[in-house]
Parts: C-alpha cells; structure tokens; sequence
C-alpha cells in the first residue's frame, strides 16, 4: 500500500519537477529566436505597406489588418506573451521593439531587448562651446546647436524626430557603435533638449501634447526614468498656478550642470520677445544627490541690452556641422541688404537643421529692424520689407517642428508688422547703404 502511494505522488510530482529542470537557457534562447522571426515578419509588413500607400501604418492593428489582407496569420505579441512595441517616429523611421522575459524596457548600460530600427544613421555631432558674454541668459538657439549632440563618452547620440501626420516630436537616443539600440521618451510634444554633463541624462521642454503633461523633464538614461521639474517650480515661485507656461532652455553650465531656463505664464497668444527674454523669467535648477533646488532671479536687464552678435556667443567644434558653423558666423551688424541677404541664404540651404525654426525668427527680426530703419527715409522700400517680415512670421507659425514660445514670438511680431508698427525690440545694428 504505501508503495503504491509513492508511486502516485512520484506520477504527480515528476511532471512538475521537469518544467521547472529543463534548462532555463534553451527555454530562453528558443523563445528570443521565436520573437526575433516576429519582429522580422512586423518589419517586412511594414516596409511593404509603406512601398505599397507611400506611409507608414499607424499602429500594429493596422500592421495585423494588412497582413491578414494578404493571408499572412499575425500576432502583435511576441513570444514571451508581451505586446511589441512599434513606434513611428517620421515618415520614413520606426522601431520595433520586444521588452523580453522581464516586460521593462533595458537602458543605456544593458541592452538585450531585441530591436529593429530603420533610423538615419547618426553623425557625430560634438558639443558646442558656449562663450560667457550673455552669462545663462542666451537668445542664440543653444538646443538647436547643442542639443542634437553625442553626450560625454561620445558613444550616444540624441535628435528630436517629427511625425507630420500625427504633429508628434519625440526625443530619440542612439547608439553609434549599435544600430539596434535605441530608447524614446514617452512624451510626444518635446520642444527642445540638453545633454546634462555627466552624459547619462537629458533635460528636456514639453508643451502641447493632447496626451501628456506640459513640463521641463529631467530623463535618466540608465533606469528610463523621467521626472516633471514644473509642478515643484511653479509652487515655489508661480502662487498664482497658472495652467500653461511658455518654457525655452536657455542654457546648461558645461562645468556645474546648473540649467537654465526661461520660463512665463501663456496667458496669451503673443509673446513679447523684449518680455519673455528678461531675468524676472529665468529659473536656475541645480541638483545633488538626485534632490533638485531652484533659484529665481529678482531682476536684471533684458537680453536685447547685450551685445548679440552670435560668433560672441558660440564657438563650434573642430568637428560642428556645416550649419553650426555658418550661424557662427552671421552678421547682425553692418549693411542692411548684406545682413538680410546672408540670413536668407542660411534658412534656405539649411531649411531641414534643427536651427530653421530660429533662423526664421532671427530673419523675421531682422525685417522688423530693417523696417524701422526705412519707415523714416525709404517708405515705400519700407512697407516691402514689412511685407517679407510678415510672411517669414506666418512661415514660423507654421513650422510643427518650432517651440510653442518660438511661434508665439513669431505671431506677436506678425501682428505688431500688421498693424504698421515695428515692434520693441531690436537685434541687429543696420545702416543704409
């Protein structure tokens, strides 16, 4: 009797004993294979559907209604039973993504989620060194030249990505030496972004999303972990709470990490250049052990009393893109047509950089300069230039890619040449010929 017992608790026992002893190694490899042939099969669909309606699918349900379409039975789930994820950063790039047996996303230290990635391949981009002529508070577009950079070690590169269709800007981090790494934010309407010094974070402006917080988001890369700065700072220094802000990143100290930043209530569509770049606006973050502390400034002068010529300003690498270095080099000084004419010439050959949207407020400003300079000698020169300066104002506005500060800037100068009025501020020192 009791051997038959044995017996019948060994029958019961030994099918449990060998699921848990097959060797957990061939298990894995056998489900990673699996999904790697799921991800193949999701990025063949991809690329036929975008060969075939000149776009890329919207979501994996469209990816499954399509494959289905053509007789082609299709999962979105990979085979450890987890969703993919597939996200379309532009009209031409994607990833796809399985998060593996531990359902998270891996970080920038460890990176074993298997990935299929068409992305434009990174170039290198180095820091540009910031002069110390303005101190922090900066009008030259410092996200825009240093922002798409590679951090610290060199080894990651970071670009904002745009999505026309859905008007979706995300922040995506790459890897030079593996092209199947790749993280993105989470948020969907990021308006510009810094590196911060020690390389394994990124401070970045949001504003606009149907779907996520407004906000200025400190991303630590080796966790995936994203924080919003803006709740703390407006009950430190806003009692009025105001439920939107026009956010610009002005600068970061290459040699303390303390981050700058321009912060005003939108309390209306126009932004006043000369209000917004002024001192009572600038919120100084610094950090230690992961606790974060700001600094206001009671008062100061506003931007446009300093001396803006952009090459006092920024000092691009031996290695800085053509268009960093040719901003460097713009004039905001000297003969009125020159002056207008180079900048002209930068916003057009340079019209896909992540400077185009600045380069178009600068132009506009400089139309707004030029016109107040021919009002009083040359009205009828005048009123063409006012015209320009107009349609380069509503060019910005247009612009998805621009920060929402930006094009408000863009849409208080298109009113102010509107109503025959130059407005109140000034960048450029130009004479008539």
């Amino acid at each position: 009797m009791m051997i038959w017992r044995i017996a019948h608790i060994a029958l019961l026992v030994l099918p449990l004993l060998w699921m848990f002893l097959i060797p957990v190694a061939v298990h894995s490899s056998w489900s990673r294979a699996s999904t790697f042939e799921q991800l193949k099969l999701t990025e063949f669909a991809i690329v036929r559907y975008k060969s075939l309606y000149n776009r890329l699918p919207d979501s994996l349900a469209e990816v499954r209604a399509f494959l289905r379409s053509i007789d082609i039975d299709y999962s979105p789930y990979d085979n450890y039973g987890h969703r993919l994820q597939y996200v379309k950063l532009s009209a031409n790039e994607f990833f796809i993504k399985s998060f593996g047996p531990n359902q998270r996303l891996d970080t920038q230290l460890i990176e074993t989620d298997l990935t299929i990635a068409h992305m434009k391949a990174p170039n290198r981009q180095p820091l540009v060194l910031v002069g110390s002529d303005t101190g922090p508070l900066s009008l030259y577009p410092a996200p825009a030249l240093l922002g798409a950079s590679t951090q610290a070690s060199g080894d990651y590169y970071a670009r904002l990505v745009v999505e026309q269709s859905s008007s979706s800007k995300r922040l995506i981090v790459l890897h030079k030496a593996q092209s199947s790494f790749v993280m993105a934010s989470f948020h969907d309407s990021i308006s510009e972004f810094f590196w911060l010094p020690d390389g394994r974070r990124i401070v970045f402006s949001a504003t606009g999303s149907e779907r996520y917080r407004d906000g200025i988001y400190i991303w630590n890369l080796e966790n995936n972990e994203t924080i919003n700065l803006l709740d703390n700072i407006v009950e430190e220094h806003y009692p009025q709470k105001p439920k939107k802000f026009y956010i610009a990143l002005s600068s970061v100290s290459l040699e303390t990490g303390s981050i700058y930043v321009l912060l005003r209530p939108a309390l209306t569509a126009e932004l006043s250049p000369r209000e917004f770049y002024h001192f009572e606006n600038l919120i100084e973050i610094n950090s230690k052990d992961d606790e974060f502390y700001f600094q206001q400034f009671d008062s100061g002068p506003d931007l446009f009393e300093f001396a803006l010529s952009p090459s006092n300003q920024v000092t691009p690498g031996d290695e800085a893109l053509p268009d960093q270095r040719n901003w460097a080099s713009l004039p905001t000084s000297g003969s009125l047509e020159n002056t207008i004419e180079q900048w002209q010439s930068h916003c057009a050959e340079y019209s896909e950089s992540p400077t185009f949207p600045y380069c178009l407020w600068w132009l506009a400003s400089l139309y707004n300069d030029a016109y107040r300079v021919l009002n009083q000698d040359a009205p009828d020169q005048a009123h063409t230039i006012r015209s320009f300066g107009i349609e380069v104002s509503r060019l910005l506005d247009e612009q998805i890619v621009a920060p929402e500060y930006l094009r408000a800037m863009g849409f208080y100068l298109k009113t102010q040449l509107e109503n025959d009025q130059a407005s109140d501020y000034e960048i450029s020192d130009l004479s008539l010929p």
